[in-house]
Parts: C-alpha cells; structure tokens; sequence
C-alpha cells in the first residue's frame, strides 16, 4: 500500500488511521484494485485504471477473536473512497467494505428417502427490512488463513447448531460456473487444486466477494427431526438463525415463501449444484452398463430384422 494514500476517519470511529491503513480488510481491496484486470480475454473493452487516492472511514466493526494486537479483526467498514480513472474523472467511492463470505449448499442423504434435502437458515437481516431464508454463510476469518473450506464447515455447524453431523469436503461450485469440469471427469473435484474466481455480490455497493460452496451429509431421520426449526448462530455476535430444511425438489418455492424478497445466493447455489449434477455424472456399476450395454445391442438387432422383413 502505497504511504501516500490518504486516511482519514470519522470522530465516531474508534480505530485511527495508522489502525485501519493496516488492517487486512484495507490492505487486501487495495491489492484487489491494483491487480484487476478489467479488459481480460475480451480486446473490445477498453482498459480502465482505478487509482485510490484516499479513503475516508465513516464506521468500522470489529468482531471475533482478538489477533496479535490484542483486539478483535476489522470485518466491516463504510467508507468514501477518493478515486479517479486514468484520465483523471472523478469515480462514486461511496461503499462498504467487508471480509470474503462462504455460502454452503448443504444437502442431507437421509435414511429410508430417495430425495435429496437442503438445508436452510432463516434469519433476521436489518438492511434487507425482513427475515430472510438463505443458504448457512459466514466470513472467512483471518485465522482461516484464506481456507474456505475451514470457513465453510464452522458456518454449517454454528448455524446448524449442530457439530456432529460429518459433512463431506466441499466442492467448489464456482469452477462449475466459471470454467466447466470436463466433461469425462468423473466423481467430486479436489478443491485444493482450483478456486474459481469469486463471485462479486453487488460491486456498486459493496466489495463482498462469494464462493458458493457444496457439502453433504448422510443422516438418520431422527437427526433430520431433531434439524427442524431448531435455532443455532452466534448469538453473541447478534446473530440468531433458525433451521428450515427442505426437500430439494421444493427449495426454490420455500425461499420464495418467505419475504417480499428472495436471496439471490440461495437461488445461485441451487442453480450451481443442478449444473455441478449434470456435468460431473458418477461413473455406473459395470453390471448397470452391461445391462444397458445389452438392451441397446438387443434393440438395434431387432430393427435390423424389422428392415428386412419390411424390404421383403
């Protein structure tokens, strides 16, 4: 970060500007904006440069275990950003910083049903003026060193209100939507291999960046009574989230149930995991193939002898 920009902060804020110039929120965005590269793969856009010249901070949050310094990480900030483009015009700077999140498609395999459950969490959400039902989600922390995956599972687990259910490793759903699996592969990538590019939430307003990510999870149908309406989340930390499952035939009519309001990353999540179905297909038993294998051989011999027959 360049020591030119120019920080400063509302009297209400509690942090000062040497504080926040170091908080990895800042820094990271900072990193974001010098990196992009806005005219990738597509020569018709013209090239355009962000150039932060300073950053005014009307509120910063700090929440979650104390770090080195004794005292909680910055997780959220509102703030005006000084910024021009490369010819020096003035850019809205006017946002709302805040750490990566980790959305969990969190499907349950349950004991005597042959569907598929998915598991949401209502909660109060103040800015958007209603209860919302969406998939679990949660912040990377800083001591999650980046892994959204450790992210991911504390998040299904502390919303949950539940930490003995085994889910799954999660599968990265973004790949699927951003760059395709082969269509040869067979079985659930390694996420370790390839994070597809988050998913900017609404990058008018607010430097959120998601990863939608896929768990599951077999389960009893005692485990899957006990799951309903139970309540869970870091009540702590003002959150208060409640358990709604779902059969997942039904899911996107159940998040429309809810609100004036449905939440985007829910629909997005539900949409990734039929597309991650369709083209990441589990390999069939060798006895299933034969059996297909054989009644297509068997069909194409009778048409055979019909055409002949007919020709006769």
């Amino acid at each position: 970060m360049s020591t030119n920009l120019v920080i400063t902060c509302a009297s209400e804020v509690k942090d000062t500007p040497d504080e926040i110039r170091g908080s990895s929120l800042l820094t990271e965005w900072l990193e974001r904006i010098n990196t992009g590269t806005p005219c990738y793969g597509d020569d018709n856009i013209v090239r355009q440069v962000i150039t932060v010249r300073g950053v005014h901070v009307y509120a910063a949050d700090r929440w979650g275990p104390a770090l080195a310094d004794g005292k909680p990480e910055i997780k959220m900030m509102y703030i005006k950003a000084d910024a021009v483009d490369q010819d020096g015009n003035l850019l809205t700077g006017l946002g709302h910083l805040r750490s990566d999140t980790v959305e969990v498609v969190a499907l349950l395999e349950v004991e005597g049903h042959e569907e598929q459950y998915i598991v949401f969490v209502a909660q109060p959400r103040v800015p958007g003026g209603q209860v919302v039902l969406a998939l679990p989600a949660g912040m990377v922390d800083a001591d999650d060193e980046g892994n959204f995956g450790v992210a991911g599972i504390r998040e299904l687990r502390q919303e949950l209100g539940d930490d003995k259910i085994c889910w799954s490793p999660l599968v990265d759903l973004n790949n699927c939507l951003l760059y395709g699996y082969p269509s040869s592969q067979r079985g659930d990538p390694d996420i370790s291999e390839s994070l597809g590019k988050p998913l900017l939430v609404s990058p008018g307003g607010t430097s959120e960046r998601a990863r939608i990510m896929l768990t599951k999870a077999q389960v009893s149908q005692d485990v899957l009574a006990q799951l309903r309406f139970r309540f869970g989340g870091a009540q702590d930390e003002g959150e208060r989230t409640q358990v709604v499952v779902s059969p997942l035939s039904d899911a996107i009519r159940r998040l429309a149930s809810v609100g004036n309001g449905v939440d985007a990353k829910a629909i997005l999540g539900i949409l990734l995991y039929q597309e991650y179905r369709r083209r990441v297909k589990p390999a069939l038993p060798a006895s299933v193939e034969m059996y297909y294998f054989t009644r297509l051989e068997l069909t194409l011999r009778i048409l055979r002898w019909l055409k002949r027959l007919i020709k006769r």
